[in-house]
């Protein structure tokens, strides 16, 4: 049982590191959105 708690626990936190790095390090893809910087719509 112990193995199967240390597994779940790994995987929570890859997920937390992906999602970490998906909302602040990750760039969008859609660059032609409206709403930033002045670009120009």
């Amino acid at each position: 049982m112990e193995i199967l708690q240390n597994i779940l626990v790994a995987l929570a936190a890859l997920l937390a590191v992906y999602i970490l790095y998906a909302k602040f390090f990750k760039k969008e893809k859609n660059a032609k959105s409206c709403g930033h910087d002045n670009c120009g719509c």
